[in-house]
């Protein structure tokens, strides 16, 4: 009998794990019980005292006996489900906790790597705004060398013309074994044993079942957490490789465009060296025009007579 109440109590913890204990108290029906809980759930499962005192002593202490063995077993049941259970809900929040380091520091270090990306893209883009500044000033002095150059090729067209009107040229227990044939006398204190007896196998059973279905709460929250934990490790390693490639292709885009800026300065700043050494060259052609034309006594116009003539150029 006690090994069969032994595997029901076992196949009933096993099915608590995953429900929640039975709330009701059945210590307060135990005076009208007949053996039966009226809640049905059969916790508490008392012998009506009348059964009791209708028994011999020797019977009554060979009942305590079994259920001392009986309350005793169930209460090694309970610790041990205790401490390992314990056991199982420290491992599950260790592994919660080392989850949660490991977003964290998932976190961090997606975050370095960010801020690293960043930073490369945004020198990239400095060293951009900083050739745009260059081309910009080295277009305002090709503009500025491109006019000295007109001016000076104007200014030689007009002295040639000069030359020709003066014909010249110029660049985480047991008790007894033998019982009296007779009547015994009621022994009460072996009846109030049998009651307590069985008000303390039935509190423990309602323990060994809370223990069981607390425990089945408390997994199922820490492992539905760390689940979680996981879903979110692998949806924002997701989003870290899908805005590392939204960065390299930045990256590529602006690479590309700094290398693109960088042939526009480059064919700039050969632009201007060849502009200065045309207005270099043409300034050169127009001292040499002007000093032989001084020499052979055909002097330079008046600046006022000068500009006006290269107007009248420009607009032909």
């Amino acid at each position: 009998m006690f090994q069969i109440v032994v595997v029901a109590l076992c196949l009933v913890s096993s099915v608590a794990a995953y429900a929640a204990p039975c709330t009701c108290d059945g210590f307060s029906f135990l005076s009208r019980t007949g053996g039966e809980n009226p809640c049905g759930c059969n916790f508490v499962k008392s012998t009506p005292r009348d059964e009791l005192t209708a028994k011999t002593n020797g019977q009554i202490e060979k009942m305590a006996s079994g259920l001392q063995a009986e309350v005793d077993e169930l209460q090694s049941t309970l610790d041990g489900y205790q401490k390992g259970n314990a056991k199982k809900i420290k491992g599950l929040k260790k592994k919660l906790g080392a989850s949660e380091e490991q977003k964290k520091k998932q976190a961090g270090d997606e975050k370095s790597a960010l801020k690293e990306r960043t930073k490369v893209i945004d020198d990239l883009k400095k060293q951009i705004e900083d050739d745009q500044a260059e081309i910009a000033d080295i277009s305002e002095e090709v503009k500025t060398n491109q006019m000295i150059l007109k001016d000076v090729r104007t200014s030689i067209a007009l002295r040639e013309e000069d030359i020709h009107a003066c014909a010249c040229e110029k660049k985480a227990a047991l008790m007894s074994k033998h019982a009296e044939p007779e009547e015994d006398k009621v022994d009460y204190d072996l009846v109030f044993k049998i009651e307590k007896l069985e008000r303390k196998k039935a509190e423990l059973s309602k323990e060994i079942t809370k223990e069981q279905g607390t425990f089945g709460q408390k997994s199922r929250y820490l492992m539905e957490r760390n689940d979680a934990q996981q879903v979110k490790i692998e949806v924002e390693a997701n989003n870290n490789i899908k805005y590392k490639k939204l960065d390299e292709a930045r990256l590529d885009s602006v690479i590309a465009q700094k290398e693109n800026i960088k042939r526009v300065l480059e064919r700039k700043t050969a632009q201007l060296k060849q502009v200065e050494k045309d207005a270099a060259e043409a300034q050169k052609h127009y001292d040499n025009l002007e000093a032989e034309m001084k020499y052979c006594g055909c002097d330079p116009p008046s600046d006022a007579v000068l500009e006006m003539r290269k107007f009248k150029l420009d607009n032909r």
